[in-house]
């Protein structure tokens, strides 16, 4: 019995990893970051750092690859990703300033405050959409604010 708890216990803590999730408030609610795909075609450049870390440069931002905690891997199918494509990163402040809206009119309405919004770039999932011969790969990015 206790070996079935600790399970479902580990499961639980794993799925709620601090990056699929965010918040807006200290000991707020958690809210499930939405998913968006960055396509190689708009890339200008790729750097990789000593620490086997790869910066995305893709329109004067930085997307930073780390494969000690983010995920890579190969696209099996196309279907999941064809309506989170994203062409240019206005779009995704568009869509990140969108999520934050939402959230906060439901923060107001629950605790009677809008919260500020983050510094940093953290409310959705991002993961770049990289074609290597035949195979589409993805990799989990975080945006890094300049």
């Amino acid at each position: 019995m206790r070996i079935i708890l600790l399970i479902f216990i580990l499961s639980t803590t794993i799925s709620f990893s601090q990056n699929d999730y965010y918040q807006l408030v200290k000991n707020g609610t958690k809210f499930k970051k939405p998913i968006y795909y960055i396509l190689e075609n708009i890339m200008d450049t790729i750097i990789h750092t000593a620490d086997g870390k790869q910066i995305f440069l893709i329109q004067k931002e930085r997307f930073e690859y780390d494969p000690n905690i983010h995920f890579k891997g190969k696209v099996v199918d196309s279907i999941n990703y064809r309506n989170r494509i994203t062409a240019n990163i206005q779009t995704l402040y568009n869509r990140e300033e969108e999520e934050y809206l939402t959230k906060a009119r439901i923060i107001k309405n629950d605790l009677g405050f809008k919260p500020i919004p983050p510094l940093t770039h953290k409310l959705l999932k991002l993961f770049i959409l990289k074609q290597k011969e035949a195979s589409l790969y993805i990799y989990e990015v975080n945006w890094i604010s300049e």
